[in-house]
């Protein structure tokens, strides 16, 4: 490898050090920046506890001071930063047999740094100076010289500039920025009656008819649940539709085995059977192809009672062009065919190596673009479009024993959903931490999951991506979830299921500092 190569390593390193100096000195000399009170609502959730409990009633009035103060914290955190060795965390990991670290001797760089060498000299020198600044930064804090404090950071501002994160690039295609502003047309589940109408009158089917397809009918609106009718591209109905041929049927005796088993005390039959078509769709749509149970055909719906499904969603289209509810109709304009596979395992599957390097480098360049962090942190996560979307600043944090950014999933449709995952150390090499603190509405993005679905069909179209790789297996927007699974493919099942959301039974929400920095070190390991 190159003198240079190596040189970026070390700067890698050090960079994410120098930013959380940074970004702590800048809590510190602007208290009014969205900075300081993002590091405010952290440090708040964190001693909230102790500092309801700083006052007791005993007639005195008097206060108890058991609890760290903001500024005290901050310095804390900074001292704590200055404590830190990116390189050791970089070259090894934990052994859950012995319960230690080990090096991780084949790491491209380990042998560089192996022995004293110009590179371990070099980086330790500059580990040094962002250590030093860090302190000092600190002990101006703790004298509540502000003046000094704003020096200091300055100095480091100096030195470093060159590691500090990038400012966003001009934009080089916005034309889907206007999507933000799509005002939402009714909702998919919401079409029901319209559609009623429709097939009495405008089909002319007789009631028994329209009451046998009544079934098929609740599956759709399940599986397209809460997605507005005008957001629902091709791409959005043929992955679901690839899911709803892998539906077993609704009846009881496999209710244990694909999780929608329901209690039915005091509850009304339609309340029951609508419990249970929700409780299918998450096992299915929500679990990853290779933790799926093989389902066999005598228990998945036949090729008759999927062609009714297909008919049904058909007229939905139809429904809601004439009601205008939509200004195009995808089964006419994107000409789609829904089949059903012979092979109903088919499924999604990762995006080709060069289409998502197209996708990642476009976003990179494009930071000032509305999409373009949503999809990052996908394509480094393995998230799903709803967590993304659903995410506000606090669920941003700095973890306190490590010094590691991460995203607190704190919700999701099963349990192993709710989980800390550690930020790709590019996402902050680009600047992911100044993003967050621009989002003075808290809320990060101010799109819904569909909205990113849908504009996955610009890259489709800028960058050539079929719809279907050569085994027929999808390729959408949450493929990136599979790209992320593949790179972390060395990674034990346990720990791999824990950062993407489907853990096993044993799995916690609970991190050790050990779990962390392991967790951090094979995020890192995506690459694109």
């Amino acid at each position: 490898m190159s003198k240079s190569d190596i040189d970026e390593f070390i700067e890698v390193l050090i960079s994410n050090k120098v930013s959380e100096v940074a970004r702590l000195g800048k809590a510190i000399t602007e208290p009014l920046s969205n900075t300081a009170s993002n590091y405010f609502t952290q440090w708040y959730n964190i001693e909230q506890k102790r500092i309801r409990n700083a006052y007791y009633d005993d007639g005195s009035n008097k206060t108890r001071t058991d609890y760290s103060t903001f500024a005290q914290w901050l310095s804390a955190k900074l001292e704590n930063t200055a404590k830190t060795d990116p390189m050791a965390q970089e070259f090894t990991s934990f052994n859950s047999e012995t319960e230690e670290r080990e090096n991780i001797n084949d790491h491209t760089y380990f042998d560089e740094f192996k022995y004293p060498t110009i590179y371990l000299e070099k980086y330790s020198y500059l580990n040094n100076m962002v250590s030093n600044q860090a302190v000092k930064i600190a002990q101006a804090n703790n004298e509540n010289a502000s003046i000094k404090a704003r020096a200091e950071l300055s100095e480091l501002h100096s030195q470093f500039k060159e590691l500090l994160p990038k400012q966003a690039a001009p934009s080089i295609n916005k034309e889907l920025g206007h999507q933000i502003k799509v005002t939402p047309s009714i909702v998919f589940d919401e079409i029901e009656k319209d559609l009623i109408t429709y097939l009495r009158e405008g089909k002319q089917l007789s009631t028994k008819y329209i009451k046998n397809r009544n079934a098929p009918l609740q599956d759709l609106l399940v599986a397209f649940k809460g997605m507005p009718l005008n957001l629902i591209t091709s791409d959005v109905i043929e992955e679901r539709w690839a899911r709803i041929c892998r539906l077993p049927k609704l009846e009881l005796k496999y209710a244990g085995k694909y999780h929608f088993d329901v209690t039915i005390l005091d509850k009304p039959k339609e309340e029951v059977w609508l419990e249970r078509r929700e409780k299918r769709w998450a096992f299915i749509y929500d679990t990853d192809e290779d933790r799926l149970p093989t389902i066999e055909n005598e228990e998945l719906y036949s090729e008759g009672q999927l062609k009714i499904h297909k008919t049904l969603l058909e007229d939905i289209f139809i429904v809601a062009k004439r009601k205008k509810y939509i200004e195009t109709n995808p089964f006419v304009e994107d000409d789609i065919n829904l089949i059903i596979p012979k092979n109903r395992s088919n499924e999604r599957t990762k995006l080709p190596q060069d289409k998502a390097k197209n996708i990642v480098d476009y976003c990179f360049n494009n930071l000032d673009h509305p999409y373009s962090w949503a999809i990052l942190m996908m394509a480094y996560h393995g998230m799903r479009n709803d967590e993304v979307t659903t995410l506000d600043s606090s669920q941003i944090i700095n973890d306190l024993d490590t010094n590691i950014v991460y995203i607190q999933v704190l919700s999701g449709k099963t349990k192993n959903a709710r989980r800390k995952i550690p930020v790709h150390k590019k996402l902050l090499e680009y600047g992911f931490l100044d993003f967050v603190d621009s989002r003075a509405s808290n809320k990060l993005f101010d799109f819904g999951s569909p909205h990113l679905t849908k504009h996955f069909n610009f890259f489709r179209e800028q960058f050539d991506i079929p719809t279907k790789d050569r085994d027929g297996n999808l390729l959408v927007l949450y493929s990136f979830r599979h790209n992320v699974v593949s790179a972390l493919g060395a990674a034990s099942d346990e720990h791999k299921y824990k950062l993407i959301g489907h853990g096993h039974h044993t799995v916690t929400a609970n991190y050790t500092a050990i779990d962390m920095i392991e967790s951090q070190r094979l995020i890192n390991l995506v690459e694109y």
